[in-house]
């Protein structure tokens, strides 16, 4: 091969060099270094499954455009129907693919991935007489539940959250 005499050699083996990482690739050191044994990580690392099933395992990194990626939130929106706010959380994930992808050196950039506006949600509380009301009937059925509700109430705790505490995370 002839290389002309204006080439630098990084421009060079650049050009020469393609990277053929995929998707599932950048999914996998992503779920090594950030979300495995993360018990916290379990959502994000289904919503990343999520885009490798979208793009396809086998899609080359360095092949993904700026209209896949709107491609991909087209689909969460109008064939999922995810909120906005969900659609962010997706895109966190693939973001953080992508860029696990550059840190290798698979890629040397990826497309902007533009967040959508979410609307802040509407906080509502239960007045005491509310709290009160709720507690006295989850108590003729059951006591532990109106217990889990206290709970609830005064941690702020969700009941996915309430229900997957270990004694050691007290």
């Amino acid at each position: 091969f002839v290389v002309a005499p204006d080439t630098r050699l990084k421009d060079f083996v650049s050009a020469s060099y393609v990277n053929n990482s995929t998707i599932r690739d950048a999914f996998d050191v992503t779920k090594e270094n950030h979300w495995e044994g993360n018990k916290d990580s379990k959502k994000t690392y289904q919503n990343a499954e999520q885009a490798c099933s979208y793009f396809g395992d086998d899609m080359v990194l360095h092949t993904l455009t700026k209209a896949d990626i709107d491609g991909y939130i087209l689909y969460l929106k109008n064939d999922l129907w995810n909120s906005d706010a969900t659609v962010n959380r997706k895109l966190s994930a693939l973001s953080m693919m992508l860029k696990e992808a550059v840190d290798y050196g698979w890629i040397d950039t990826y497309p902007k991935i533009v967040r959508k506006k979410s609307e802040a949600s509407r906080l509502s509380f239960f007045t005491t007489k509310d709290r009160q009301d709720i507690q006295f009937t989850m108590s003729q059925d059951s006591p532990e539940c109106a217990m889990l509700f206290i709970f609830l109430c005064d941690t702020g705790l969700r009941i996915t959250e309430a229900l997957s505490l270990e004694w050691e995370d007290i």
